[in-house]
């Protein structure tokens, strides 16, 4: 009896073993075979394969989008398919004509115009943040990126920032904020004039916290352009009256005071002062109206 039962368990234990060994074998089948296909941040998935990759999904999307992968590449190849179960993308759609520079460097929190080339050819997309998706991240073992389709690295750093923002935006006070709406219209109008002149702009708010009616905030705020845009005379003469027309329609509000505005370089903007000022999404002021347009996203 006593060996039966021995017997008993040492089959439950060549069981189990066999059991985890199978599954571990899984696994690291599963990271070798991605990593062999290929797949990165930021890859494109090729037209043919769009359905193999949503086939329960293929019916959202319209004719001619095109597949990336957002996941980080650790995450993406990660051994264990329990931990990361799941590939993320985001649809692109290929249009026509120019880059809105209003929706380019993470401005519009909701939508991004970025350049992709596509198979040789360098072509405008367009990103909607509610365009994302996740399948399951063994079906990238069945197919293979585009290696003929693909963004630079400065473009791919544009989208890791811009889906980084949706969740480390900063915040700015109600009070704030509600006092910029009376000016949301004309420093709308006023930026879309600088197109890709301008990638981003930073504020120094004081105090940043809600305050009551009748005192002030004071606002000190930087626009920051590209090194070749700065260094274009004509780019940076229309950007610096740009910045000193917002200031003025800033200031402009009840209980706003601007004491400084300026126009700098990429090149020259340190890492201090990128932690000191809080980075604003100045579209962002049309998406909190509770009437009327909103002039980005038309």
């Amino acid at each position: 009896m006593v060996k039966i039962q021995f017997l008993m368990r040492l089959l439950k234990f060549i069981c189990r073993w066999v059991k985890r060994e199978k599954s571990e074998h899984k696994k690291v089948s599963i990271r070798d075979k991605i990593l062999a296909n290929g797949w990165c941040q930021c890859a494109f998935v090729r037209r043919e394969d769009g359905l193999v990759l949503i086939e329960d999904l293929a019916k959202k999307f319209p004719a001619g989008a095109r597949f990336i992968v957002l996941n980080q590449d650790c995450d993406l190849v990660h051994h264990n398919l329990e931990a990361e179960p799941e590939a993320e993308f985001i649809m692109g759609i290929p249009f026509p004509g120019q880059i809105d520079g209003n929706n380019t460097y993470g401005k519009n929190p909701r939508r991004l115009h970025i350049l992709a080339n596509l198979e040789g050819r360098e072509v405008p997309i367009e990103l909607d943040i509610a365009n994302r998706f996740s399948v399951p991240r063994d079906r990238l073992c069945a197919i293979k990126p585009d290696h003929n389709s693909g963004l630079t690295e400065s473009a791919r750093n544009v989208l890791r920032h811009w889906i980084a923002a949706r969740y480390v935006r900063e915040a700015f006070p109600d009070a704030f904020e509600n006092r910029l709406r009376a000016a949301s219209n004309k420093i709308n109008k006023k930026m879309k004039l600088v197109k890709n002149a301008i990638s981003s702009v930073y504020i120094a708010l004081e105090p940043m916290a809600e305050v009551k009616e009748g005192e002030t905030y004071k606002v000190g705020f930087v626009a920051v352009m590209p090194v070749s845009n700065y260094e274009n005379p004509e780019d940076r003469k229309i950007a610096i009256q740009v910045i000193q027309d917002v200031a003025a329609a800033i200031h402009s509000c009840e209980g706003i005071e601007v004491y400084l505005n300026e126009v700098v370089s990429e090149g020259d903007f340190t890492l201090s002062e990128m932690r000191m000022l809080k980075r604003w999404n100045w579209d962002y002021l049309s998406f909190r109206m509770p009437e009327g347009p909103m002039p980005l996203e038309n």
